[in-house]
């Protein structure tokens, strides 16, 4: 979330072509419900490299960057 309230599914997404909606006027849980919140949710679980799929402190860090290019 940005200082003015957008919400972007990650932080190396903060384009204007990439933002979810406003926290002041959208629920956060239907902004987290968009298509292209789902997409990066699947495309970081789905093209985790096997080493971290494995690794005791997946639960802690989530996992790397799914290194894509942001969806919208």
């Amino acid at each position: 979330m940005e200082h003015d309230g957008s919400v972007y599914a990650c932080d190396r997404c903060d384009y204007p072509e990439y933002r979810l909606g406003n926290i002041a006027t959208e629920a956060l849980g239907d902004m987290a419900l968009k298509r292209a919140q789902v997409q990066f949710g699947y495309a970081k679980s789905e093209t985790l490299p096997s080493q971290c799929r494995k690794c005791t402190f997946l639960k802690n860090c989530g996992g790397e960057c799914p290194k894509i290019p942001c969806v919208a």
